[in-house]
């Protein structure tokens, strides 16, 4: 029996590109650009919606491909701010979204609150409800760095 591929619908996450889903997949990038009406010339965004033609192998392929593609930048994310301190329970306040507790909480990008809440629909939060928020390094006041007087002085 052959695997037949059949269409499969997925969202795009942020920082994936046309190229990289095609390799992840197995499949022509004008096949995916043919069945969507879309083309390389156009970055992909975030939540938009494609339809590729996947057999099982190669849906199994993609998705652990996005998977370590999404742990890789979240942990580079991550290392170049001083790494992961912790993760705080943040109740959801009237007023709040997504975009707007990443600000205050670091500058933190939306794709690393949405990253550390796999269950929760981020376009769709609710007073009340409790997200999951990432301190990093950088965020936590520090000593300043060692700047000795002279070359014989330790810090």
């Amino acid at each position: 029996a052959f695997d037949v591929p059949e269409l499969i619908e997925i969202n795009v996450r942020h920082g994936e590109n046309l190229y990289d889903l095609a390799r992840w997949a197995g499949v022509a990038i004008e096949a995916i650009e043919e069945i969507n009406g879309i083309d390389l010339g156009h970055p992909l965004k975030g939540g938009q919606a494609l339809v590729l033609p996947l057999t099982t192998e190669q849906a199994e392929r993609l998705t652990a491909a996005r998977e370590t593609h999404a742990t890789h930048r979240k942990d580079a994310y991550l290392s170049r701010r001083g790494g992961l301190v912790e993760v705080q329970s943040y109740r959801m306040k009237t007023g709040d979204t997504i975009w707007t507790v990443a600000r205050r909480s670091g500058r933190l990008p939306t794709w690393l609150i949405k990253a550390f809440n796999p269950g929760v629909n981020v376009n769709r939060v609710r007073i009340g409800q409790r997200i999951s928020i990432p301190v990093v390094g950088d965020m936590i006041p520090g000593d300043e760095p060692c700047a000795p007087p002279s070359p014989d002085e330790g810090c």
